[in-house]
Protein backbone atom coordinates (compact mmCIF):
# COMPACT_ATOMS: atom_id res chain seq x y z
CA UNK A 1 0.00 0.00 0.00
CA UNK A 2 1.48 3.38 -1.01
CA UNK A 3 1.91 6.15 1.56
CA UNK A 4 -0.84 8.19 -0.17
CA UNK A 5 -3.25 5.29 -0.07
CA UNK A 6 -2.37 4.51 3.54
CA UNK A 7 -3.08 8.13 4.49
CA UNK A 8 -6.44 8.02 2.74
CA UNK A 9 -7.32 4.76 4.47
CA UNK A 10 -6.33 6.19 7.84
CA UNK A 11 -8.41 9.32 7.23
CA UNK A 12 -11.34 7.17 6.11
CA UNK A 13 -11.13 5.04 9.25
CA UNK A 14 -11.19 8.19 11.37
CA UNK A 15 -14.30 9.44 9.58
CA UNK A 16 -16.01 6.07 9.86
CA UNK A 17 -15.35 5.84 13.60
CA UNK A 18 -17.32 9.06 14.02
CA UNK A 19 -20.41 7.35 12.60
CA UNK A 20 -22.83 5.17 14.58
CA UNK A 21 -22.11 1.43 14.42
CA UNK A 22 -25.29 0.63 12.52
CA UNK A 23 -24.41 3.22 9.85
CA UNK A 24 -20.91 1.72 9.47
CA UNK A 25 -22.41 -1.76 9.05
CA UNK A 26 -24.85 -0.47 6.47
CA UNK A 27 -22.16 1.34 4.45
CA UNK A 28 -19.95 -1.75 4.40
CA UNK A 29 -22.64 -3.61 2.48
CA UNK A 30 -23.04 -1.01 -0.26
CA UNK A 31 -21.27 -0.63 -3.54
CA UNK A 32 -21.30 1.64 -6.55
CA UNK A 33 -23.67 4.58 -6.64
CA UNK A 34 -25.76 3.68 -3.52
CA UNK A 35 -22.65 4.06 -1.35
CA UNK A 36 -21.95 7.55 -2.59
CA UNK A 37 -25.59 8.58 -2.16
CA UNK A 38 -25.58 7.17 1.37
CA UNK A 39 -22.43 9.10 2.27
CA UNK A 40 -23.90 12.32 0.94
CA UNK A 41 -27.06 11.61 2.86
CA UNK A 42 -25.01 11.40 6.06
CA UNK A 43 -23.80 14.92 5.41
CA UNK A 44 -20.37 13.95 4.03
CA UNK A 45 -20.46 16.44 1.17
CA UNK A 46 -16.74 16.80 0.45
CA UNK A 47 -15.50 14.50 -2.28
CA UNK A 48 -12.12 14.02 -0.61
CA UNK A 49 -13.76 12.71 2.55
CA UNK A 50 -15.99 10.34 0.59
CA UNK A 51 -12.95 9.03 -1.31
CA UNK A 52 -11.13 8.44 1.97
CA UNK A 53 -14.04 6.42 3.34
CA UNK A 54 -14.21 4.41 0.13
CA UNK A 55 -10.47 3.70 0.36
CA UNK A 56 -10.92 2.54 3.95
CA UNK A 57 -13.82 0.26 3.03
CA UNK A 58 -11.89 -1.19 0.10
CA UNK A 59 -8.89 -1.84 2.29
CA UNK A 60 -11.12 -3.54 4.84
CA UNK A 61 -12.65 -5.78 2.19
CA UNK A 62 -9.16 -6.66 0.96
CA UNK A 63 -8.03 -7.52 4.50
CA UNK A 64 -5.25 -4.91 4.50
CA UNK A 65 -6.69 -3.01 7.46
CA UNK A 66 -8.89 -3.81 10.42
CA UNK A 67 -10.73 -0.50 10.45
CA UNK A 68 -14.16 -1.64 9.20
CA UNK A 69 -15.23 -5.05 8.06
CA UNK A 70 -17.07 -5.57 4.79
CA UNK A 71 -18.84 -8.54 3.39
CA UNK A 72 -18.88 -7.31 -0.19
CA UNK A 73 -15.97 -6.17 -2.31
CA UNK A 74 -16.65 -2.68 -3.65
CA UNK A 75 -16.09 -2.64 -7.37
CA UNK A 76 -16.69 1.05 -8.06
CA UNK A 77 -18.24 4.11 -6.51
CA UNK A 78 -19.66 7.30 -7.95
CA UNK A 79 -17.70 10.14 -6.42
CA UNK A 80 -18.19 12.83 -9.03
CA UNK A 81 -20.68 15.54 -9.59
CA UNK A 82 -21.31 13.99 -12.98
CA UNK A 83 -21.43 10.33 -11.99
CA UNK A 84 -17.96 9.48 -13.23
CA UNK A 85 -16.68 6.24 -11.75
CA UNK A 86 -13.52 5.35 -9.84
CA UNK A 87 -12.59 1.68 -9.90
CA UNK A 88 -9.87 -0.29 -8.10
CA UNK A 89 -8.10 -1.13 -11.33
CA UNK A 90 -7.98 2.47 -12.54
CA UNK A 91 -8.52 4.88 -9.68
CA UNK A 92 -9.53 7.56 -12.17
CA UNK A 93 -6.10 9.05 -12.90
CA UNK A 94 -7.84 10.76 -15.80
CA UNK A 95 -10.53 12.33 -13.64
CA UNK A 96 -10.12 15.91 -12.49
CA UNK A 97 -10.09 16.93 -8.86
CA UNK A 98 -13.85 17.30 -8.79
CA UNK A 99 -14.32 13.80 -10.19
CA UNK A 100 -15.51 15.02 -13.60
CA UNK A 101 -13.82 15.05 -16.98
CA UNK A 102 -11.94 18.28 -17.47
CA UNK A 103 -12.12 20.36 -20.61
CA UNK A 104 -8.82 18.96 -21.90
CA UNK A 105 -9.88 15.39 -21.09
CA UNK A 106 -13.12 15.89 -23.04
CA UNK A 107 -11.12 17.13 -26.01
CA UNK A 108 -8.74 14.16 -25.74
CA UNK A 109 -11.61 11.68 -25.45
CA UNK A 110 -13.41 13.15 -28.46
CA UNK A 111 -10.22 13.08 -30.50
CA UNK A 112 -9.66 9.40 -29.74
CA UNK A 113 -13.31 8.58 -30.44
CA UNK A 114 -13.03 10.31 -33.79
CA UNK A 115 -10.02 8.17 -34.68
CA UNK A 116 -11.94 5.04 -33.66
CA UNK A 117 -15.00 6.06 -35.69
CA UNK A 118 -12.84 6.60 -38.77
CA UNK A 119 -11.18 3.20 -38.52
CA UNK A 120 -11.80 1.44 -41.89
CA UNK A 121 -13.18 -1.71 -40.24
CA UNK A 122 -15.70 0.33 -38.19
CA UNK A 123 -16.68 2.46 -41.20
CA UNK A 124 -17.32 -0.74 -43.14
CA UNK A 125 -19.72 -1.91 -40.42
CA UNK A 126 -21.46 1.47 -40.46
CA UNK A 127 -21.96 1.34 -44.23
CA UNK A 128 -23.27 -2.21 -44.04
CA UNK A 129 -25.74 -1.28 -41.31
CA UNK A 130 -26.97 1.76 -43.22
CA UNK A 131 -27.48 -0.32 -46.35
CA UNK A 132 -29.37 -3.10 -44.59
CA UNK A 133 -31.97 -1.22 -42.54
CA UNK A 134 -34.35 1.73 -42.73
CA UNK A 135 -33.23 5.09 -41.34
CA UNK A 136 -35.41 4.56 -38.26
CA UNK A 137 -33.93 1.15 -37.51
CA UNK A 138 -30.46 2.54 -38.21
CA UNK A 139 -30.92 5.13 -35.47
CA UNK A 140 -32.24 2.49 -33.10
CA UNK A 141 -29.33 0.11 -33.80
CA UNK A 142 -26.49 2.61 -34.11
CA UNK A 143 -25.98 2.97 -30.36
CA UNK A 144 -25.15 -0.70 -29.84
CA UNK A 145 -22.62 -0.68 -32.68
CA UNK A 146 -20.93 2.53 -31.55
CA UNK A 147 -20.69 1.24 -27.98
CA UNK A 148 -18.29 -1.48 -29.13
CA UNK A 149 -15.64 1.14 -29.92
CA UNK A 150 -16.55 3.45 -27.04
CA UNK A 151 -16.10 0.93 -24.20
CA UNK A 152 -12.28 0.72 -24.29
CA UNK A 153 -12.09 4.50 -24.12
CA UNK A 154 -14.63 4.65 -21.31
CA UNK A 155 -12.38 2.36 -19.29
CA UNK A 156 -9.35 4.49 -20.09
CA UNK A 157 -11.04 7.70 -18.98
CA UNK A 158 -12.67 6.27 -15.87
CA UNK A 159 -16.22 6.27 -17.19
CA UNK A 160 -18.71 3.44 -16.54
CA UNK A 161 -17.78 0.67 -19.03
CA UNK A 162 -21.36 0.14 -20.20
CA UNK A 163 -24.23 2.01 -21.83
CA UNK A 164 -24.51 4.36 -18.84
CA UNK A 165 -21.05 5.65 -19.76
CA UNK A 166 -22.59 7.24 -22.86
CA UNK A 167 -24.80 9.45 -20.68
CA UNK A 168 -21.85 10.32 -18.45
CA UNK A 169 -19.74 11.25 -21.47
CA UNK A 170 -22.50 13.32 -23.06
CA UNK A 171 -23.10 15.14 -19.83
CA UNK A 172 -19.41 15.88 -19.24
CA UNK A 173 -18.95 17.22 -22.76
CA UNK A 174 -22.21 19.14 -22.69
CA UNK A 175 -21.26 20.73 -19.40
CA UNK A 176 -17.82 21.80 -20.62
CA UNK A 177 -19.42 23.30 -23.74
CA UNK A 178 -21.98 25.14 -21.61
CA UNK A 179 -19.50 26.59 -19.12
CA UNK A 180 -16.32 26.88 -21.21
CA UNK A 181 -14.76 29.93 -22.83
CA UNK A 182 -15.68 30.65 -26.49
CA UNK A 183 -12.49 29.05 -27.88
CA UNK A 184 -13.05 25.84 -25.92
CA UNK A 185 -16.71 25.81 -26.90
CA UNK A 186 -15.83 26.03 -30.57
CA UNK A 187 -13.21 23.28 -30.28
CA UNK A 188 -15.50 20.90 -28.40
CA UNK A 189 -18.48 21.59 -30.66
CA UNK A 190 -16.25 21.09 -33.73
CA UNK A 191 -15.07 17.68 -32.52
CA UNK A 192 -18.59 16.64 -31.55
CA UNK A 193 -19.94 17.62 -34.95
CA UNK A 194 -17.11 15.81 -36.75
CA UNK A 195 -17.94 12.68 -34.78
CA UNK A 196 -21.68 13.06 -35.44
CA UNK A 197 -21.06 13.57 -39.16
CA UNK A 198 -18.96 10.39 -39.28
CA UNK A 199 -21.87 8.49 -37.73
CA UNK A 200 -24.38 10.08 -40.10
CA UNK A 201 -25.99 12.31 -37.45
CA UNK A 202 -27.06 15.94 -37.71
CA UNK A 203 -24.80 18.57 -36.10
CA UNK A 204 -25.55 20.15 -32.74
CA UNK A 205 -27.88 23.16 -32.87
CA UNK A 206 -25.78 26.32 -32.93
CA UNK A 207 -27.76 28.94 -31.05
CA UNK A 208 -24.60 30.96 -30.33
CA UNK A 209 -24.22 31.84 -34.00
CA UNK A 210 -27.27 34.08 -33.56
CA UNK A 211 -25.38 36.48 -31.27
CA UNK A 212 -27.41 37.76 -28.32
CA UNK A 213 -30.72 36.37 -27.11
CA UNK A 214 -32.43 39.36 -28.74
CA UNK A 215 -30.82 38.52 -32.10
CA UNK A 216 -32.01 34.93 -31.82
CA UNK A 217 -35.55 36.10 -31.08
CA UNK A 218 -35.43 38.42 -34.07
CA UNK A 219 -34.36 35.54 -36.31
CA UNK A 220 -37.48 33.61 -35.27
CA UNK A 221 -39.73 36.14 -37.00
CA UNK A 222 -37.48 36.87 -39.97
CA UNK A 223 -39.80 34.82 -42.22
CA UNK A 224 -42.99 36.08 -40.61
CA UNK A 225 -44.67 36.68 -43.96
CA UNK A 226 -43.98 33.22 -45.42
CA UNK A 227 -47.45 31.65 -45.83
CA UNK A 228 -46.03 28.14 -46.01
CA UNK A 229 -44.16 28.57 -42.73
CA UNK A 230 -47.23 30.07 -41.06
CA UNK A 231 -49.39 27.14 -42.12
CA UNK A 232 -52.15 28.29 -44.44
CA UNK A 233 -54.26 25.50 -42.93
CA UNK A 234 -54.86 27.75 -39.91
CA UNK A 235 -58.00 29.02 -41.65
CA UNK A 236 -59.34 25.48 -41.91
CA UNK A 237 -58.49 24.90 -38.24
CA UNK A 238 -60.62 27.89 -37.37
CA UNK A 239 -63.52 26.62 -39.45
CA UNK A 240 -63.22 23.15 -37.94
CA UNK A 241 -63.12 24.52 -34.38
CA UNK A 242 -66.22 26.61 -35.11
CA UNK A 243 -68.17 23.73 -36.69
CA UNK A 244 -67.33 21.30 -33.90
CA UNK A 245 -68.05 23.94 -31.23
CA UNK A 246 -64.59 23.63 -29.71
CA UNK A 247 -64.76 27.40 -29.38
CA UNK A 248 -67.69 29.57 -28.39
CA UNK A 249 -69.84 31.35 -30.94
CA UNK A 250 -68.57 34.69 -29.65
CA UNK A 251 -64.94 33.58 -30.02
CA UNK A 252 -65.62 32.29 -33.52
CA UNK A 253 -67.17 35.60 -34.52
CA UNK A 254 -64.23 37.55 -33.10
CA UNK A 255 -61.61 35.38 -34.82
CA UNK A 256 -63.41 35.58 -38.16
CA UNK A 257 -63.49 39.35 -37.72
CA UNK A 258 -59.74 39.32 -37.14
CA UNK A 259 -59.24 37.17 -40.23
CA UNK A 260 -61.22 39.59 -42.38
CA UNK A 261 -59.17 42.45 -40.97
CA UNK A 262 -56.05 40.77 -42.32
CA UNK A 263 -54.47 39.64 -39.07
CA UNK A 264 -51.35 37.58 -39.63
CA UNK A 265 -51.83 33.85 -39.38
CA UNK A 266 -49.35 33.44 -36.54
CA UNK A 267 -51.45 35.85 -34.47
CA UNK A 268 -54.62 34.02 -35.45
CA UNK A 269 -53.06 30.73 -34.40
CA UNK A 270 -52.31 32.11 -30.94
CA UNK A 271 -55.82 33.50 -30.56
CA UNK A 272 -57.35 30.22 -31.73
CA UNK A 273 -55.28 28.27 -29.19
CA UNK A 274 -56.54 30.58 -26.44
CA UNK A 275 -60.15 30.24 -27.62
CA UNK A 276 -59.90 26.44 -27.65
CA UNK A 277 -58.73 26.53 -24.02
CA UNK A 278 -62.03 28.29 -23.26
CA UNK A 279 -60.72 31.81 -22.63
CA UNK A 280 -63.64 34.26 -22.65
CA UNK A 281 -63.80 36.54 -25.69
CA UNK A 282 -63.57 39.63 -23.49
CA UNK A 283 -60.02 38.51 -22.59
CA UNK A 284 -59.16 37.50 -26.15
CA UNK A 285 -60.15 40.89 -27.54
CA UNK A 286 -58.93 43.03 -24.64
CA UNK A 287 -62.43 44.37 -24.03
CA UNK A 288 -62.18 43.51 -20.33
CA UNK A 289 -59.10 45.72 -19.84
CA UNK A 290 -60.58 48.50 -21.99
CA UNK A 291 -63.78 48.58 -19.92
CA UNK A 292 -61.99 48.52 -16.54
CA UNK A 293 -58.38 49.66 -17.10
CA UNK A 294 -57.68 50.26 -13.41
CA UNK A 295 -58.30 46.59 -12.62
CA UNK A 296 -55.51 45.57 -15.00
CA UNK A 297 -52.99 48.29 -14.14
CA UNK A 298 -51.33 46.22 -11.41
CA UNK A 299 -51.58 42.92 -9.56
CA UNK A 300 -53.74 42.73 -6.46
CA UNK A 301 -51.96 41.52 -3.32
CA UNK A 302 -53.89 39.58 -0.65
CA UNK A 303 -52.36 39.35 2.83
CA UNK A 304 -55.28 37.34 4.24
CA UNK A 305 -56.76 34.15 2.86
CA UNK A 306 -59.56 35.06 0.42
CA UNK A 307 -62.70 32.99 0.31
CA UNK A 308 -63.11 30.81 -2.75
CA UNK A 309 -66.21 32.82 -3.71
CA UNK A 310 -64.39 36.17 -3.57
CA UNK A 311 -61.36 34.82 -5.41
CA UNK A 312 -63.53 33.29 -8.12
CA UNK A 313 -65.43 36.53 -8.68
CA UNK A 314 -62.55 39.00 -8.36
CA UNK A 315 -59.84 37.10 -10.18
CA UNK A 316 -60.67 33.78 -11.82
CA UNK A 317 -63.77 34.79 -13.78
CA UNK A 318 -62.18 38.17 -14.51
CA UNK A 319 -58.86 36.60 -15.65
CA UNK A 320 -57.05 39.01 -13.34
CA UNK A 321 -53.71 37.99 -11.70
CA UNK A 322 -53.27 38.11 -7.93
CA UNK A 323 -50.59 37.46 -5.30
CA UNK A 324 -51.22 35.84 -1.90
CA UNK A 325 -48.49 37.10 0.41
CA UNK A 326 -47.35 35.93 3.83
CA UNK A 327 -49.71 32.95 3.98
CA UNK A 328 -47.10 30.24 3.34
CA UNK A 329 -44.06 29.94 5.62
CA UNK A 330 -41.44 27.34 6.49
CA UNK A 331 -43.18 26.94 9.84
CA UNK A 332 -46.57 25.98 8.42
CA UNK A 333 -45.54 24.28 5.16
CA UNK A 334 -42.68 21.74 5.27
CA UNK A 335 -41.67 21.89 1.56
CA UNK A 336 -40.53 25.50 2.04
CA UNK A 337 -38.11 24.27 4.70
CA UNK A 338 -37.03 20.99 3.13
CA UNK A 339 -36.73 21.70 -0.59
CA UNK A 340 -34.07 24.36 -0.07
CA UNK A 341 -31.91 21.92 1.92
CA UNK A 342 -29.51 20.30 -0.54
CA UNK A 343 -28.60 17.55 1.91
CA UNK A 344 -32.30 16.70 2.24
CA UNK A 345 -32.69 16.62 -1.55
CA UNK A 346 -29.65 14.37 -1.90
CA UNK A 347 -31.01 11.91 0.64
CA UNK A 348 -34.55 12.02 -0.64
CA UNK A 349 -34.13 11.87 -4.40
CA UNK A 350 -30.51 12.55 -5.37
CA UNK A 351 -30.37 9.34 -7.41
CA UNK A 352 -33.19 10.46 -9.72
CA UNK A 353 -32.35 11.70 -13.20
CA UNK A 354 -33.99 14.90 -14.37
CA UNK A 355 -34.17 16.88 -17.58
CA UNK A 356 -32.37 20.22 -17.48
CA UNK A 357 -31.99 23.14 -19.83
CA UNK A 358 -28.46 24.10 -20.81
CA UNK A 359 -28.77 26.01 -24.09
CA UNK A 360 -28.76 29.64 -23.01
CA UNK A 361 -27.79 32.88 -24.71
CA UNK A 362 -26.97 36.07 -22.86
CA UNK A 363 -29.19 39.03 -23.55
CA UNK A 364 -27.81 42.56 -23.76
CA UNK A 365 -28.18 42.86 -19.98
CA UNK A 366 -26.00 39.81 -19.30
CA UNK A 367 -28.84 37.50 -18.26
CA UNK A 368 -28.85 33.88 -19.51
CA UNK A 369 -32.02 33.35 -21.54
CA UNK A 370 -32.82 29.66 -21.93
CA UNK A 371 -33.99 29.27 -25.49
CA UNK A 372 -34.97 25.60 -25.71
CA UNK A 373 -36.93 22.91 -23.95
CA UNK A 374 -34.98 20.71 -21.51
CA UNK A 375 -32.54 18.69 -23.61
CA UNK A 376 -30.07 17.07 -21.20
CA UNK A 377 -30.80 14.42 -18.58
CA UNK A 378 -28.57 14.13 -15.52
CA UNK A 379 -28.83 12.96 -11.92
CA UNK A 380 -30.25 15.48 -9.47
CA UNK A 381 -27.03 14.98 -7.48
CA UNK A 382 -25.07 16.32 -10.42
CA UNK A 383 -27.29 19.39 -10.73
CA UNK A 384 -27.03 20.17 -7.02
CA UNK A 385 -23.24 19.78 -7.10
CA UNK A 386 -23.02 22.03 -10.16
CA UNK A 387 -24.97 24.73 -8.32
CA UNK A 388 -22.71 24.47 -5.26
CA UNK A 389 -19.53 24.49 -7.34
CA UNK A 390 -20.70 27.55 -9.26
CA UNK A 391 -21.44 29.32 -5.99
CA UNK A 392 -18.07 28.36 -4.50
CA UNK A 393 -16.12 29.65 -7.49
CA UNK A 394 -18.28 32.66 -8.32
CA UNK A 395 -19.09 31.13 -11.70
CA UNK A 396 -22.36 30.75 -13.54
CA UNK A 397 -24.20 27.46 -13.26
CA UNK A 398 -24.73 26.27 -16.83
CA UNK A 399 -27.94 24.37 -16.06
CA UNK A 400 -31.53 25.22 -15.29
CA UNK A 401 -33.95 22.66 -13.91
CA UNK A 402 -36.93 23.93 -15.90
CA UNK A 403 -40.46 22.49 -16.00
CA UNK A 404 -39.76 19.19 -14.25
CA UNK A 405 -42.86 17.02 -13.66
CA UNK A 406 -42.47 15.89 -10.06
CA UNK A 407 -44.65 12.80 -10.20
CA UNK A 408 -42.68 11.39 -13.14
CA UNK A 409 -39.13 12.51 -12.31
CA UNK A 410 -38.94 13.36 -8.60
CA UNK A 411 -41.76 11.30 -7.07
CA UNK A 412 -40.37 11.64 -3.55
CA UNK A 413 -40.89 15.42 -3.67
CA UNK A 414 -44.33 14.91 -5.14
CA UNK A 415 -45.12 12.68 -2.17
CA UNK A 416 -43.77 15.35 0.22
CA UNK A 417 -46.15 17.89 -1.29
CA UNK A 418 -49.09 15.55 -0.94
CA UNK A 419 -48.27 14.93 2.73
CA UNK A 420 -47.73 18.59 3.53
CA UNK A 421 -50.35 20.56 5.43
CA UNK A 422 -52.92 22.43 3.38
CA UNK A 423 -51.71 25.55 1.57
CA UNK A 424 -53.68 28.53 0.19
CA UNK A 425 -53.62 26.76 -3.14
CA UNK A 426 -55.61 23.85 -1.70
CA UNK A 427 -58.18 26.24 -0.23
CA UNK A 428 -58.79 27.78 -3.67
CA UNK A 429 -58.65 24.63 -5.80
CA UNK A 430 -62.43 24.74 -6.20
CA UNK A 431 -62.03 27.90 -8.29
CA UNK A 432 -60.52 25.87 -11.10
CA UNK A 433 -61.25 22.83 -13.20
CA UNK A 434 -59.41 19.54 -12.88
CA UNK A 435 -55.61 19.56 -12.38
CA UNK A 436 -53.63 18.74 -15.51
CA UNK A 437 -52.82 14.99 -15.71
CA UNK A 438 -49.05 15.42 -15.30
CA UNK A 439 -49.43 16.81 -11.78
CA UNK A 440 -47.18 19.41 -10.16
CA UNK A 441 -44.05 20.88 -11.77
CA UNK A 442 -40.96 22.60 -10.42
CA UNK A 443 -38.52 25.17 -11.78
CA UNK A 444 -35.17 25.40 -10.00
CA UNK A 445 -32.32 27.66 -11.03
CA UNK A 446 -29.89 30.44 -10.13
CA UNK A 447 -27.82 33.21 -11.73
CA UNK A 448 -30.79 35.30 -12.92
CA UNK A 449 -32.06 32.51 -15.13
CA UNK A 450 -34.57 33.89 -17.66
CA UNK A 451 -37.45 32.13 -19.39
CA UNK A 452 -38.55 33.81 -22.63
CA UNK A 453 -42.03 35.28 -23.10
CA UNK A 454 -44.81 32.71 -23.56
CA UNK A 455 -48.26 31.75 -22.33
CA UNK A 456 -49.54 28.55 -20.72
CA UNK A 457 -52.96 27.14 -21.71
CA UNK A 458 -53.87 26.39 -18.08
CA UNK A 459 -54.73 28.28 -14.91
CA UNK A 460 -51.56 28.52 -12.81
CA UNK A 461 -51.06 28.72 -9.04
CA UNK A 462 -47.34 29.29 -8.52
CA UNK A 463 -45.65 29.01 -5.10
CA UNK A 464 -42.21 30.59 -4.60
CA UNK A 465 -40.32 28.30 -2.20
CA UNK A 466 -37.04 30.18 -1.94
CA UNK A 467 -35.17 32.90 -3.73
CA UNK A 468 -37.10 35.50 -5.71
CA UNK A 469 -38.87 35.61 -9.05
CA UNK A 470 -39.49 38.65 -11.21
CA UNK A 471 -42.19 38.42 -13.86
CA UNK A 472 -43.59 40.66 -16.55
CA UNK A 473 -47.21 39.79 -17.24
CA UNK A 474 -49.11 40.75 -20.39
CA UNK A 475 -52.85 40.25 -20.97
CA UNK A 476 -53.79 37.72 -23.68
CA UNK A 477 -54.83 40.47 -26.08
CA UNK A 478 -51.23 41.77 -26.16
CA UNK A 479 -50.64 38.98 -28.68
CA UNK A 480 -50.72 41.75 -31.31
CA UNK A 481 -47.61 43.35 -29.79
CA UNK A 482 -45.47 40.37 -28.76
CA UNK A 483 -44.71 38.62 -32.08
CA UNK A 484 -45.83 35.02 -31.50
CA UNK A 485 -43.37 32.59 -33.07
CA UNK A 486 -44.80 30.92 -36.20
CA UNK A 487 -44.52 27.40 -34.81
CA UNK A 488 -46.73 24.92 -32.98
CA UNK A 489 -49.63 26.51 -31.10
CA UNK A 490 -48.40 30.09 -31.09
CA UNK A 491 -47.78 30.10 -27.34
CA UNK A 492 -44.23 31.45 -27.58
CA UNK A 493 -43.34 35.04 -28.36
CA UNK A 494 -40.27 36.48 -30.04
CA UNK A 495 -40.47 39.82 -28.19
CA UNK A 496 -37.33 39.97 -26.01
CA UNK A 497 -37.94 39.32 -22.33
CA UNK A 498 -38.05 42.26 -19.89
CA UNK A 499 -37.54 44.91 -22.53
CA UNK A 500 -39.74 47.80 -23.52
CA UNK A 501 -39.32 49.37 -26.93
CA UNK A 502 -36.91 51.92 -25.41
CA UNK A 503 -34.82 49.11 -23.89
CA UNK A 504 -34.30 47.32 -27.22
CA UNK A 505 -30.96 47.63 -29.01
CA UNK A 506 -31.40 50.28 -31.69
CA UNK A 507 -30.66 47.76 -34.45
CA UNK A 508 -33.73 45.73 -33.42
CA UNK A 509 -36.32 48.45 -32.98
CA UNK A 510 -37.41 48.22 -36.60
CA UNK A 511 -37.94 44.47 -36.07
CA UNK A 512 -40.18 44.89 -33.01
CA UNK A 513 -42.11 48.18 -33.45
CA UNK A 514 -45.29 46.79 -31.87
CA UNK A 515 -43.51 46.20 -28.56
CA UNK A 516 -44.06 49.93 -27.94
CA UNK A 517 -47.77 49.21 -27.46
CA UNK A 518 -47.44 46.23 -25.08
CA UNK A 519 -48.70 46.61 -21.49
CA UNK A 520 -46.43 44.67 -19.13
CA UNK A 521 -47.21 44.50 -15.42
CA UNK A 522 -44.19 43.76 -13.22
CA UNK A 523 -44.55 41.34 -10.32
CA UNK A 524 -41.79 40.55 -7.81
CA UNK A 525 -42.27 37.38 -5.80
CA UNK A 526 -40.46 36.45 -2.60
CA UNK A 527 -40.34 33.17 -0.70
CA UNK A 528 -43.83 32.19 0.42
CA UNK A 529 -45.67 34.20 -2.24
CA UNK A 530 -48.38 32.49 -4.28
CA UNK A 531 -49.15 33.93 -7.73
CA UNK A 532 -52.40 33.27 -9.55
CA UNK A 533 -51.51 33.56 -13.23
CA UNK A 534 -54.65 33.22 -15.36
CA UNK A 535 -54.60 30.93 -18.39
CA UNK A 536 -53.16 32.47 -21.55
CA UNK A 537 -51.53 35.48 -19.89
CA UNK A 538 -48.17 36.08 -21.56
CA UNK A 539 -45.22 36.20 -19.17
CA UNK A 540 -41.44 36.12 -18.94
CA UNK A 541 -39.64 35.09 -15.76
CA UNK A 542 -36.30 36.03 -14.17
CA UNK A 543 -34.92 34.20 -11.15
CA UNK A 544 -32.77 35.72 -8.44
CA UNK A 545 -28.97 35.66 -8.54
CA UNK A 546 -29.01 33.04 -5.80
CA UNK A 547 -30.93 29.77 -5.71
CA UNK A 548 -34.59 30.04 -6.60
CA UNK A 549 -37.34 27.45 -6.81
CA UNK A 550 -41.06 27.49 -7.57
CA UNK A 551 -43.80 24.88 -7.63
CA UNK A 552 -46.45 25.15 -10.34
CA UNK A 553 -49.96 23.73 -10.04
CA UNK A 554 -51.79 23.93 -13.38
CA UNK A 555 -55.53 23.47 -13.79
CA UNK A 556 -58.04 23.40 -16.59
CA UNK A 557 -60.49 26.28 -16.68
CA UNK A 558 -63.49 26.07 -14.35
CA UNK A 559 -66.67 25.20 -16.31
CA UNK A 560 -68.24 28.47 -15.19
CA UNK A 561 -65.35 30.40 -16.78
CA UNK A 562 -65.46 28.32 -19.95
CA UNK A 563 -69.17 29.08 -20.35
CA UNK A 564 -68.97 32.84 -19.74
CA UNK A 565 -69.32 33.62 -23.44
CA UNK A 566 -72.50 31.57 -23.71
CA UNK A 567 -73.97 33.12 -20.56
CA UNK A 568 -73.18 36.66 -21.70
CA UNK A 569 -74.55 35.93 -25.15
CA UNK A 570 -77.81 34.57 -23.78
CA UNK A 571 -77.06 31.13 -25.20
CA UNK A 572 -76.90 29.45 -21.83
CA UNK A 573 -78.89 29.80 -18.62
CA UNK A 574 -77.45 29.86 -15.11
CA UNK A 575 -79.00 26.51 -14.24
CA UNK A 576 -77.26 24.94 -17.23
CA UNK A 577 -73.95 26.33 -15.97
CA UNK A 578 -74.67 24.90 -12.53
CA UNK A 579 -75.38 21.49 -14.07
CA UNK A 580 -72.10 21.64 -15.99
CA UNK A 581 -70.23 22.61 -12.82
CA UNK A 582 -71.78 19.71 -10.89
CA UNK A 583 -70.88 17.25 -13.65
CA UNK A 584 -67.30 18.53 -13.72
CA UNK A 585 -67.07 18.19 -9.94
CA UNK A 586 -68.20 14.58 -10.14
CA UNK A 587 -65.61 13.83 -12.84
CA UNK A 588 -62.91 15.48 -10.72
CA UNK A 589 -63.81 13.39 -7.66
CA UNK A 590 -63.79 10.22 -9.76
CA UNK A 591 -60.38 11.12 -11.18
Amino acid sequence: MSSGTAAAVSRGEELLRALPAHERAHLAKLSDQPLDIALRGLGISKIGQRLAIVASLRAASDGTTTGVSSSDKIVSVDVSDKHSTVSPSAAAPSASSDGSLSESQCIELLGELLVAYRDPAFLSKLRALRAEVTPTVYMQTLGRLVLTVQLPLFRKFGLPPDASGVDVMKHAIHRRIAEGNPEAQRKLEGLVNEARATLGLAPLPDARSKGTAEDLMASMIATDDDPDLLDAGTREKLESASRERRISAAASAYLHEQLRAGVRLNLLRSLLSMAEVGLPTASLSGRDAAEAPSRFADVAIWTTQPTAEDFMREHVLASRPAVLRGLVTARNWAPMRDFGDFDYLRRRCGHRKVLVKSLALDDTHGRPVFVSDPELRLPLLAFLDAVEQAEAHGARCPFYLGKVPLRAELPELDEDLKRASASPVDALAGCFGTPIPQGLFTYFGCDRNVTATHFDPSENMLICLFGTKRLWLYPPSDVHHLYPVPKRDGSRAAAPAFQTYADLPERLRATFPQVAHARPIEVNLVAGDVLYLPACWWHCVEGSKGRNMIINAWYQLHPRKRMLDDVRGGLCKDEEVDAAVDAASRRSRQA
